[in-house]
């Protein structure tokens, strides 16, 4: 909007500067106040009713180009070209405003989604509406401000409630648990000056179409204003870190209510998710960005969320090779238990995290500022897109605040520590598989699987940790909606804990963090809920094997393959062993992470493949010691065989080189040289069988190319779409003629473009843009469609000329086969056109000027 930016400057030039002070936070916001009539005033003369502007501007938009068809002229072009953009900037804001509250965050700009959006707010605001609540007394409340005052009512006791059984743990008794200590040069880390550059970086980046705070502006308000309130919003919250102060308003929530079922009838069955005012998304992010930083340090290994360079897959795995053959009768004994914590984010206790900070020796300054963000917050909910309430909580983390992810860790590693503490004490039995390398339970946030013996004495004393955690931080598993899952157990056994725990028995195949975890090999029934979700959304794995539990003791390069044993991943990762050993090696700093064996450190590669069993024993070196301990707890020796003197020098060396920092595991990158990070495109090149380029390659597979037009198109040069002279050789009795022109065999060649009908609708699009290179033989419409043409607008059309009509003809002739009303050649080639107009409007919303000019190119050369 043009008037946007003047308006802002104009108002914030007559407004009061601010200078750095405790009160300057409080007085950003006031001016932010003062500006949002003016704002709205805009809004409402330029914006109000978008969606009647839209269709307004449509409307005139196939006016106008219903015009230019009938009689083409220059006047004619630009009053369209003019119709074009009018419609095409309010269609935008009202894409922009729809997709905002439809929350489709996984669409992207540039189609005109406009109806999709407009049914997913309807059916988002059909889900998220509250008709009636059924309150604990059993009575029903229909009337909307009832609905409100109950709304309120639940979640200001919720948020207040302090549980009758708490007791505070000291910093003392918490020391004896937590062993880390943050060090001198992590408090200067997490206390250092916060930087202009810091603020804007955690501005921008965050998403423009998040729901705003209280106070009404979004992320994109102030980067679009940067320019003039960039400064003072910096200082504002450089004001929070110097005097730390924040204001009530600033740190002001709304509690968006998201059913956690389709059929919600209580206030408990809504999760509430805060949504924060923009500056103090900063404040929280700049604090928690410097937080995360420091957790690997000490988090246990087990916990892999929120932790940085850990990944959900990891337990995953972890969780199918324990529960392998779980489904046997003759196992030992044990179980798993997956725990429900309830309200797990709302109920940890503050006086309980500051305690834990504290113990773990953060900075004064840095637990303060915490605290202020957590304890100043004051809440309102909204019910049916209004307003209820506004009060204080006393406990809580809330879900939408920055911080609070990495808090609730922190709250949930002392769980993990007790677990672990208790497991040592024999309070209950280690899982069978799970003994030697100490592990007591996986943990994903509040997604807890907790693995032992499986006898009774074991779940009671897992259930007391439980009990005395809960006492102590207030956060409260509940009994009946865990899980626990057996094998081995004796009839007894079972029934022992089938009646004295309220655990519901549960049976594997069961969805663990997303994925089904089985206790045999994944059928292709078991991947089918899962089908759709990958096709959405591909993640890259790139699994720390050196440090993952089940290798604590053993290098993965040691592992023997097993043919039996190990599930049927692990078998599938160890096979690929032998390809992955030449792109990785070890930097040694610390030595603490490295096998002086099995690990490639020391430019002779992995030493145990060098020496062999016989030089194993006579270095002395214990076959799964580290380099520290080799550094450690030997003498060095002189040898018969040179290699293993040269081993000698070569160890010598790194120690006289040892540093204090942790190892590097090192991934080979491009050209052969070794990095820090790993790559999935550099393994990938590393690992695959490469070939020459061929020459067509620059038609089908191009910048702004449409995926599923150069799918196609690649099938078609590949000659692997199923035409009639193809399908003839797998069924005789298929009719092979050409339902295009019905007179000739249906080979790709004659469908595009010998064929009549298909030869219309190319030369419509085409004979303006190849010239005297048009032609309708597609081995030379693929030659030059492929050649290097000068100009990049002209290279685009031509080639995106080519993938519609190969896809649009493909489509229709598939049409016809099934039946479909056919569609004359005039009728495709407008579609063709309008979607050469709508790829071009897509690349120009997405910010690519060098296709700024494309639009008024392709009416140039088609006449317009």
């Amino acid at each position: 909007m043009e008037d946007f930016r003047p308006t802002v400057d104009a108002f914030w030039k007559d407004t009061e500067p601010l200078f750095l002070s405790t009160s300057t936070l409080f007085r950003f916001t006031k001016k932010l106040k003062a500006l949002k009539p003016v704002i709205r005033n805009l809004a409402k003369d330029r914006l109000g009713n978008l969606v009647k502007k839209a269709k307004e501007a449509h409307d005139d938009l196939c006016k106008k180009q219903e015009q230019n068809l009938a009689n083409p002229s220059p006047l004619a072009m630009t009053e369209e070209l003019e119709a074009y953009n009018r419609w095409d900037l309010v269609s935008g804001l009202e894409e922009k405003y729809l997709k905002q509250k439809s929350k489709l965050h996984w669409l992207d700009v540039g189609d005109r989604n406009n109806k999709t959006f407009h049914r997913a707010v309807m059916v988002r605001e059909a889900q998220n509406s509250i008709r009636e609540l059924h309150k604990q007394d059993g009575t029903v409340v229909k009337k909307p401000e009832e609905i409100k005052a109950e709304a309120e009512k639940f979640f200001r006791e919720f948020l207040q409630h302090v549980p009758h059984d708490y007791e505070e743990q000291s910093v003392n008794e918490l020391q004896d648990l937590l062993l880390f200590r943050c060090s001198e040069e992590d408090s200067l880390s997490l206390t250092c000056p916060v930087t202009d550059e810091e603020i804007k970086k955690s501005l921008f980046a965050m998403p423009n179409d998040k729901s705003p705070g209280p106070d009404g502006y979004t992320a994109e308000f102030y980067k679009s204003a940067w320019e003039t309130i960039g400064g003072e919003f910096t200082l504002a919250v450089q004001s929070f870190f110097v005097k730390g102060f924040l204001p009530k308003g600033v740190n002001s929530t709304i509690l968006a209510l998201i059913p956690k079922k389709l059929e919600a009838r209580e206030m408990k069955d809504y999760r509430p998710i805060s949504c924060c005012n923009v500056i103090y998304k900063v404040i929280s992010k700049i604090i928690a960005n410097r937080l995360k930083r420091v957790l690997p340090k000490f988090i246990a290994g087990n916990q892999s969320a929120f932790v940085q360079d850990r990944l959900l897959i990891e337990n995953v795995l972890l969780a199918t090779e324990l529960v392998k053959d779980y489904h046997k009768d003759s196992l030992s004994s044990r179980c798993a238990i997956k725990i429900d914590i309830s309200k797990a984010f709302d109920s940890v206790q503050w006086s309980f995290l500051r305690n834990v900070l504290l113990a773990l020796n953060f900075p004064h300054e840095f637990i303060h500022w915490i605290m202020l963000c957590i304890t100043t917050a004051s809440f309102s909910v909204q019910v049916n897109g209004e307003l209820a309430g506004y009060f204080n909580s006393s406990r809580g983390l809330r879900q939408g605040c920055s911080l609070s992810p990495y808090l609730f860790v922190i709250s949930m590693d002392v769980l993990s520590k007790m677990l672990d503490k208790a497991a040592g004490l024999r309070r209950f039995g280690f899982h069978p598989k799970c003994k030697n390398i100490g592990l007591t339970h996986l943990s994903f946030a509040d997604d807890l699987m907790i693995l032992s013996d499986g006898k009774v004495r074991s779940v009671e004393g897992i259930v007391e940790v439980f009990n005395e955690f809960a006492a102590c931080s207030g956060l409260k598993i509940s009994m009946e909606k865990s899980t626990v899952y057996l094998a081995g157990v004796t009839d007894s056994t079972y029934q022992a804990i089938v009646d004295r725990f309220p655990f519901e028995v549960g049976t594997l195949p069961v969805r663990y963090l997303g994925l089904p975890l089985v206790t045999k090999r994944l059928s292709s029934a078991d991947y089918l809920p899962l089908i759709e979700q990958i096709k959405k959304k591909i993640g890259s794995w790139t699994a720390r094997w050196t440090e993952a539990n089940l290798l604590k003791q053993v290098s993965f390069w040691a592992i023997k393959a097993t043919t039996s044993l190990g599930s049927w991943i692990w078998k599938k990762i160890l096979k690929y062993r032998e390809v992955a050993k030449s792109l990785s090696k070890h930097e040694v700093r610390n030595g603490a992470l490295t096998s002086f064996w099995y690990d490639n450190w020391s430019g002779m590669g992995r030493l145990a493949e060098v020496v062999g069993d016989r030089g194993i024993i006579d270095m002395g070196i214990s076959r799964h010691a580290t380099v520290l301990e080799a550094w450690t707890d030997r003498r060095r020796r002189r040898h018969r065989a040179p290699l293993l003197n040269r081993m000698e020098e070569e160890l010598v060396l790194k120690q006289n080189n040892q540093k204090q920092d942790t190892d590097m595991v090192l991934w080979k990158g491009n050209n052969g040289v070794f990095k820090t990070s790993f790559s999935t495109k550099d393994t990938w090149n590393h690992t695959r069988t490469t070939s020459n380029k061929v020459a067509w390659y620059k038609g089908v597979w191009f910048a702004k190319a449409t995926p599923k037009h150069a799918f196609c198109v690649w099938l078609a040069v590949q000659n692997r779409l199923s035409t009639g002279d193809r399908m003839s050789h797998w069924n005789s009795g298929v009719d092979a003629t050409c339902v295009l022109c019905n007179n000739a065999l249906e080979t790709r060649n004659h469908l595009f473009f010998s064929c009549g009908f298909a030869a219309e609708i190319w030369e419509a699009l085409a004979k303006n843009i190849y010239k005297s290179r048009y032609t309708t033989d597609w081995h030379t419409t693929i030659e030059w469609a492929s050649h290097q043409w000068q100009n990049r607008i002209e290279s685009f059309l031509a080639r995106s000329i080519l993938h519609v009509a190969t896809y649009t003809i493909w489509r229709e002739r598939n049409g016809r086969k099934h039946g479909n009303i056919p569609n004359p050649p005039s009728c495709l080639i407008k579609w063709c056109d309008k979607h050469i107009r709508n790829q071009l409007s897509a690349i120009k919303i997405s910010g690519d000027r060098r296709y700024d000019s494309g639009l008024q190119a392709w009416f140039d050369l088609r006449g317009f």
